[in-house]
């Protein structure tokens, strides 16, 4: 994958003349020097370094790109970013949910409600203007987590929290699964599309994905239902 991405650096200033700056490869670093320097020779870096901690303070490097093994990710990253570095990460960023601090968001009192009012109410408001009004819908919410570290400033996600933090508790729902039914789609031409937004809203918040099937009842609403 650092093969890859360093490809992508390179042919960036061919395929996209217009770029206000041209990525530069001025540093690799691997397990050790030997490989370090390897790869630098091979795919065309200024520097090589045997340990990624060496490069990250070094003032000619403006982003850092991590390609290692997965539970490799989060210790660079962070340290990039404390650094002041722009960083580019491969997915996933760490291999467990990092714990993220308490915010008004979790608070009833203070948001009125949490992953339904946040982020689903935008995607029901958008699935209506081809599907027309909400007939029906079942749904379930959950709080995974229960409690969350306070931070000592909320300042939402970019909230810091040291290791013996107090936690409170979570008071919305941060997930939450609907399957809904609408009334016909405005128009013929817009009914397939139709049926593709109603997959994505029944499947908000799940994971994995699943394949689905609509189907038109004999008073024209369109419903989505799923299958393994």
């Amino acid at each position: 994958m650092g093969q890859a991405h360093a490809d992508a650096y390179r042919r960036a200033g061919i395929l996209y003349g217009n770029l206000p700056i041209r990525p530069v490869l001025y540093a690799i670093a691997d397990q050790n020097d030997t490989l370090a320097e390897q790869a630098r020779g091979r795919l065309g870096f200024t520097k090589a370094y045997g340990d990624w901690r060496r490069f990250i303070e070094v003032p000619e490097v403006d982003i850092v790109d991590i390609t290692t093994p997965n539970h490799l990710h989060v210790e660079p990253a962070l340290a990039a970013l404390e650094a002041g570095k722009h960083v580019y990460c491969e997915k996933p960023m760490a291999v467990k949910v990092p714990s993220l601090p308490w915010s008004w968001r979790c608070s009833r009192k203070l948001a009125g409600t949490g992953a339904l009012g946040d982020l689903g109410a935008h995607t029901v408001s958008v699935a209506q203007f081809p599907m027309g009004d909400v007939t029906g819908v079942c749904a379930q919410a959950q709080t995974l987590f229960k409690e969350r570290p306070l931070p000592e400033f909320d300042a939402g996600y970019g909230s810091k929290v040291g290791a013996g933090a107090k936690k409170r508790t979570v008071a919305n729902e941060d997930q939450i699964q609907f399957l809904v039914e609408f009334h016909q789609a405005r128009s013929a031409s817009s009914r397939l599309r139709a049926s593709v937004q109603v997959a994505f809203l029944a499947s908000f918040g799940r994971s994995p994905a699943r394949r689905g099937q609509s189907r038109t009842t004999a008073n024209g609403s369109t419903s989505f239902r799923f299958f393994e």
